[in-house]
């Protein structure tokens, strides 16, 4: 993983700094990838380097945590938001106009802590796989289509 232009690569340190790191390349490697603090950006298709995603790790503390595509295409990790740090997690896309290609989240999403799906995505960010949990909150938000097109099983009240 890379940093992005002229931002710090995240050490898993508590730091009132903004971090934001970006997976450039397609990975396949086994493990968990965690989001303690800052942004996760994605700027090609299956970028994730592990099939699972963890945000809100113990050492997030009141921080907030990001996992942004910015780029269409598919992610495929199963993706965790755990209750662990008190900070919100976002999920979803940057803003950008692909013309008429989505961004698709097809791996399960387990939120125990409150969440946002932002959808930048001009064509439309899609989750088409089981969204579960109790994140007390879901607020959606992004100006663009944010689509869920499984039957969803989380305990939440939803904000639009």
């Amino acid at each position: 993983m890379h940093a992005a232009r002229g931002a710090a690569p995240s050490t898993g340190h508590s730091s009132a700094a903004r971090r934001t790191a970006a997976a450039r390349g397609p990975r396949s490697p086994p493990g968990t990838t965690t989001v303690s603090q800052g942004t996760l950006q994605l700027g090609v298709a299956n970028a994730v380097p592990s099939p699972v995603i963890t945000m809100n790790h113990a050492d997030t503390g009141a921080e907030d945590t990001a996992l942004l595509a910015t780029v269409p295409g598919t992610v495929t990790a199963d993706i965790e938001v755990t209750d662990n740090g008190t900070g919100t997690a976002t999920i979803g896309t940057t803003n950008f106009n692909p013309g008429p290609s989505a961004t698709v989240y097809t791996g399960t999403l387990t939120l125990d802590n409150p969440t946002v799906f932002y959808g930048g995505n001009a064509d439309r960010t899609t989750y088409t796989n089981v969204i579960s949990g109790d994140p007390g909150t879901l607020t959606v938000t992004g100006g663009a289509r944010t689509t869920w097109e499984a039957t969803n099983t989380f305990t939440a009240d939803v904000a639009i």
